[in-house]
């Protein structure tokens, strides 16, 4: 959690840097690029990017203003930066799933492609291995490495190559082996390399096959130790990867009618929970959450203090960022408290149990009266069908206490209409 915390606060960060184009690159199009270095044996650099990128703003504020860097660039070629939001087709077209991605191009052809941040000397070691081909074939896995995060870069460059069986194997590999070389390893597994995989899957018949295999070795495991949450995470997070989520939501329906295949699946809920309650959220189940959190509001006073010990840890700031932005990244672990109380409160409503709903927001605002909190969590109730006229006594505090709750008013207010 406190790792996943530290990608929120990059997130923040990354939203509140400079936009404007470091001087390496230039503001033209890939047809433009393209075009400009036509007939010659000149580059064009293609940095994807995007601007919730933390790595990528990190690399315009340093690498791409290095001198050293930036007459390489100009001496060999043009670079060019790819926003993937704005841009989805160009980065679709070269197979671009994290950023930041540097393609090299000679002659409209891929020569060589890196993923993830480098600073300036690597930048430049990277540019001439590249162009003077010493990086030809594309990305190779080192499989004698023990360093987990390297060959996870490096398998990510591999599938954006588009060497998806080779890609899948590796990636298998890592699944099995990766946290018994290095446990700190864990939370990306389940995260970040599950994402990748779940990509990987999604434009390739093979690796889907061969994570289907990873799956059925998870439910295996289950089957032989019905009582180990981590069998049961592992087997929730492929049937994700694998785009088999009715499979983990009829676990959570049997479980949930006394259906489980032991009594201590059940029990088991709580360590899954934040996995499954995304589901229901995706499958419009709000009511269904309440079957998560049978003490809600013990919930809420574990969140707290993860939410309080996170904040105590957040790294030191970067001095270009003003005062307003640093506050407002601080914000970020008591953002995530605020979404768990959302979810709790609507949850609840949605279950007819509005006085335990009524409680939940006593105990959050007990904890840490904020009038975001409370217009946070009634918006988010408001959204998902959950309008209630004692939530105008909670908007007058919010108000009272500085907030603008005019517009989150009248929605209410049209929800309210709507009901009757």
């Amino acid at each position: 959690m406190l790792k996943a915390m530290r990608v929120v606060l990059a997130v923040g960060i990354a939203v509140a840097c400079r936009a404007d184009l470091p001087p390496a690159f230039s503001d033209l199009t890939l047809e433009a690029a393209t075009k400009q270095v036509e007939g010659t044996d000149k580059l064009v650099l293609m940095k994807f990017t995007a601007e919730w990128c933390m790595p990528c703003k990190a690399m315009d504020q340093t690498t791409w203003r290095d001198e050293k860097v930036v007459a390489w660039v100009k001496d060999h070629g043009v670079a060019i930066q790819v926003d993937v939001d704005k841009q989805p087709k160009v980065s679709q077209s070269y197979q671009i799933s994290a950023m930041p991605t540097m393609v090299m191009l000679r002659g409209g052809n891929e020569i060589a492609r890196k993923t993830g941040y480098l600073d300036a000397p690597q930048t430049l070691t990277w540019m001439e291995d590249a162009s003077s081909g010493k990086l030809a074939g594309g990305p190779k896995v080192d499989r004698e490495s023990k360093d987990m995060m390297a060959r996870l870069r490096t398998v990510r460059e591999v599938a954006q190559a588009g060497k998806s069986e080779e890609a899948a194997e590796e990636y298998a590999w890592l699944w099995e082996n990766m946290v018994g070389i290095d446990p700190h390893m864990l939370g990306v597994r389940g995260s970040f390399m599950a994402m990748d995989m779940k990509a990987l899957a999604e434009r390739s018949a093979d690796a889907k096959a061969r994570f289907t295999l990873l799956r059925e070795v998870a439910a295996a495991k289950r089957t032989a130790d019905p009582a180990s949450v981590e069998f049961l995470d592992d087997w929730i997070v492929l049937n994700e990867v694998i785009g088999d989520d009715d499979a983990t939501l009829a676990w959570f329906d049997r479980v949930k009618l006394g259906e489980g295949e032991s009594a201590s699946e059940t029990k088991m809920l709580g360590g899954v929970s934040f996995r499954i309650v995304e589901l229901l959220l995706a499958k419009d189940r709000l009511a269904d959450v309440v079957r998560l959190y049978p003490d809600p509001l013990a919930e809420i006073r574990s969140d707290f203090e993860l939410s309080a010990e996170m904040a105590r840890r957040q790294p030191a700031l970067p001095d270009f960022l003003d005062e307003a932005t640093k506050e407002s990244v601080r914000a970020q672990p008591w953002e995530q408290f605020r979404e768990k109380v959302a979810v709790l409160y609507a949850g609840f409503l949605a279950a007819g149990k509005d006085e335990k709903a009524a409680e939940i927001m006593a105990e959050a605002r007990k904890l840490y009266d904020r009038p975001r909190l409370v217009t946070g969590v009634i918006g988010f109730a408001v959204e998902r069908g959950q309008a209630r006229r004692a939530m105008n006594g909670l908007l007058d505090d919010a108000e009272k206490a500085g907030a603008d709750v005019k517009e989150l008013r009248a929605k209410l207010e049209a929800a309210l209409a709507d009901r009757k």
